[in-house]
């Protein structure tokens, strides 16, 4: 029985070792902090002619047929050094297999001329549909004291456990004195257990 949210697919972890989860954090860790591991996506990062490397990934404990919780990670680093990072650690809830709200906390660091880090909130709505065996389509809006999104994309199953996805993703972030746009196309992977 797969349980599936909002684009980043799922099903239930069935005894896997502490090697691999250790293996399988290190690498969100790295690809989260250094953008390693990521494909890389023209973009520019608001106004500025500055290609930008696009990453993310995501994490979700499923607690029961309507709850779960998730760590979303999306990564920005632009030619011109730029950098941002945003974190989010969530309660998502189903109404639908369709259809489920979030809400959580936010970490966002930017990295400019100087570096600002900030924790906030997040809440917003995701929606989903499947387009054939394997593959779903999905789209969220987000609201928050610091970022605001919205994204669209695609999701495909590479097993019950890990999903791979291609999203166009728009964050207006405002974090201190640091105000900027970020849109692009984001490639990422997702594991639930």
């Amino acid at each position: 029985d797969l349980i599936r949210g909002s684009g980043h697919l799922c099903g239930h972890l069935l005894g896997s070792g502490s090697q691999f989860r250790k293996l399988f954090f290190s690498r969100i860790h790295r690809l989260a902090h250094t953008g390693e591991g990521g494909l890389e996506v023209d973009r520019r990062l608001d106004c500025r002619s500055a290609k930008s490397r696009l990453t993310g990934g995501d994490v979700t404990y499923v607690l029961n047929n309507h709850w779960d919780i998730q760590y979303v990670n999306n990564y920005t680093k632009g030619d011109n050094d730029n950098k941002i990072n945003e974190n989010y650690l969530v309660g998502n809830y189903r109404f639908t297999p369709y259809l489920s709200a979030y809400a959580g906390g936010s970490y966002v660091k930017t990295e400019t001329y100087n570096t600002t880090k900030s924790y906030g909130y997040q809440v917003g709505l995701k929606g989903q549909l499947p387009l054939a065996e394997r593959w779903q389509g999905f789209a969220s809006v987000g609201v928050g004291d610091d970022v605001n999104t919205y994204e669209v994309g695609v999701g495909y199953d590479i097993t019950p456990n890990w999903d791979a996805h291609i999203k166009y993703r728009s964050s207006s972030v405002d974090v201190d004195n640091y105000d900027d746009d970020v849109k692009g196309w984001q490639v990422g992977m997702g594991y639930k257990f």
